[in-house]
């Protein structure tokens, strides 16, 4: 797994990607550079993803407070290139579905090209406004978000052209709900039907993603502002 950890200046924290192993222990990481903000708040690690090949990790772009920045590195931590997202500066959860970057926002889910940072489109519902997006997992099937002070876990059908596009499918409990903002990660988990939900303090848990209920949890006192699951080809 791989998470991203927040880079607030007035709260103390320094922007990292970190590497979690199988048990959810950290196993390494790289530091990643500070973005300023125009309150001297620096903006970045808010979210994280991967497509196996490189880490996506969204900050604020240092220029234009007003937008995101997707700042795409190698695993060793070197920077490969960058681009900027529309629809304001909040991005919270990113993950991949079918090939595209899926970015929320809280209003809608933005789907860009992860290559060259081209707007593709966006899905469209009022079930997203006021719950800012914390976490995104895609499961093949259902693009499941984590939102900001929610105590559901929502599944959405995402899929282009689909009649479904925009509405909840599915929802189940949020194992995270007394973690600060109810949590600020998710992923898939190693199997199938699982979900990995992620919190500031370090807390994880293991979730069904047919119940929410609870397989497996812990702490790694590793600050999780973002977590995937690596792709493995």
């Amino acid at each position: 797994f791989i998470t991203a950890s927040y880079d607030n200046l007035l709260a103390g924290n320094n922007a990292e990607v970190n590497f979690l192993d199988e048990e959810m222990n950290l196993i390494g990481g790289f530091d990643i550079p500070p973005v300023p903000h125009t309150i001297l708040v620096l903006d970045a690690g808010q979210a994280i993803t991967s497509d196996g090949y490189s880490i996506y990790v969204r900050s604020q772009d240092e220029e234009d407070d007003t937008t995101s920045l997707v700042i795409v590195y190698s695993f060793a931590g070197v920077e490969e290139r960058r681009f900027q997202l529309g629809g304001g500066n909040y991005i919270g959860g990113m993950d991949m579905v079918e090939g595209e970057l899926a970015a929320g926002h809280p209003h809608n889910i933005e789907f860009y090209d992860p290559a060259s940072g081209s707007f593709i489109r966006a899905v469209n519902g009022p079930f997203f406004y006021p719950h800012y997006h914390e976490g995104f997992a895609y499961d093949g099937d259902l693009l499941w978000y984590l939102a900001f002070n929610s105590d559901f876990i929502n599944g959405t059908d995402v899929t282009a052209g689909s009649p479904t596009v925009g509405t909840i499918v599915s929802s189940i409990d949020n194992a995270a709900k007394d973690c600060i903002w109810h949590g600020t990660g998710m992923t898939t988990g190693s199997n199938d039907g699982e979900l990995m939900l992620g919190c500031v303090n370090g807390d994880w848990f293991l979730v069904s993603s047919a119940d929410g209920s609870v397989i497996d949890s812990g702490n790694n006192g590793v600050d999780m502002f973002g977590l995937k699951k690596i792709p493995v080809f």
